[in-house]
């Protein structure tokens, strides 16, 4: 996939207020390309919306995802992002704590979706440092998070999480998926009135 011509062409769309790309099962991405994309997206200035799917592309690490947060910090419009890395085997804690300290770091941020399921490298460690970059967020409306098949995070990263999703005051949509090494699924909806449903299942 030659991302460095995608990154080329989308650095002159200087106008584009919302951008959805698709890289899945892309497995010859590495993290150059991305590195390369991050680069050209900087340039967005007024870019306020941004879905990334990279599920699958196992030879994305730490290290692209890593360079990937930090490009987008200078995107001060930028209110919504979607991240889809579901499968991406070699992300581990390391990456994911670099990745969410940037992308948390944005200032107009208030709609956040990451999709990490089959990330068989994410532990407790690195959800629980992600939970504790969320309580930072006031200005948070929406978030969907999903760590299903994680096999590494257990009801620990759930119990931090839950805590909190519900001390953000300005939240009106939440969506929490996990299952963990036990077979359990949880679910966790925080619907417009404000109220926390719970969901398990064995």
């Amino acid at each position: 996939m030659a991302l460095d011509h995608i990154g080329n062409n989308l650095s002159k769309l200087k106008g584009l207020e919302g951008l959805k790309l698709g890289f899945d099962k892309c497995r010859e991405i590495t993290d150059n390309g991305i590195v390369h994309l991050g680069g050209s997206l900087s340039n967005l200035n007024i870019l306020k919306k941004l879905e990334l799917s990279l599920i699958n592309c196992d030879q994305i690490t730490d290290i692209g995802v890593n360079e990937l947060g930090s490009l987008l910090l200078p995107l001060e419009a930028l209110s919504s992002v979607k991240l889809n890395l579901e499968s991406c085997s070699s992300i581990t804690d390391e990456g994911l704590n670099k990745l969410n300290n940037s992308l948390m770091k944005l200032k107009g941020l208030t709609h956040f979706s990451q999709d990490l399921s089959f990330c068989a490298s994410i532990t407790d460690i690195g959800v629980q440092r992600f939970a504790e970059l969320l309580l930072q967020r006031q200005n948070l409306e929406q978030v969907f998070l999903s760590f299903y098949y994680c096999r590494q995070v257990t009801d620990a990263s759930k119990e931090s999480l839950v805590f909190a999703l519900s001390r953000l005051p300005n939240l009106k949509d939440a969506n929490l998926s996990i299952k963990n090494s036990r077979g359990i699924t949880m679910n966790l909806c925080k619907n417009q009135n404000n109220n926390m449903i719970i969901e398990s299942q064995a």
